[in-house]
């Protein structure tokens, strides 16, 4: 296992272990909770710093696919774009184009032209 997962795993039963003790040495009066918070506040840090520690010595990560962008053949695909354009209507557009209704289902009117 990769030592950073290790540590990012291991932060907060660390934390949990260290109240606990932390709760024993209380019952025996050795330490108070009141006087113990600088320990939670250390033990933290120290875990931070060494997760953060094993990060910065990993390699970075290889990626499965790299392809410089922008690619050197051109902005356009090797093959060019396969879609047609819609055929011309009588004014030159696109058929499609020559509808000035907005409505989502056509009228009688236009289902006679």
């Amino acid at each position: 296992m990769n030592q950073y997962y290790f540590l990012h795993r291991i932060k907060w039963p660390a934390m949990l272990v260290v109240v606990g003790i932390t709760a024993l040495l209380d019952e025996y009066h050795v330490i108070s909770y009141s006087h113990s918070w600088p320990l939670y506040l250390i033990v933290l840090g120290v875990l931070s710093l060494a997760e953060r520690a094993a990060l910065a010595q990993m390699p970075p990560p290889q990626y499965p696919y790299q392809q410089p962008w922008p690619p050197s053949s051109g902005p356009y695909p090797p093959g060019g774009y396969s879609a047609a354009a819609p055929a011309p209507g009588p004014s030159g557009q696109p058929s499609s184009w020559t509808s000035t209704s907005t409505a989502i289902v056509r009228s009688q009117d236009e289902e006679s032209k």
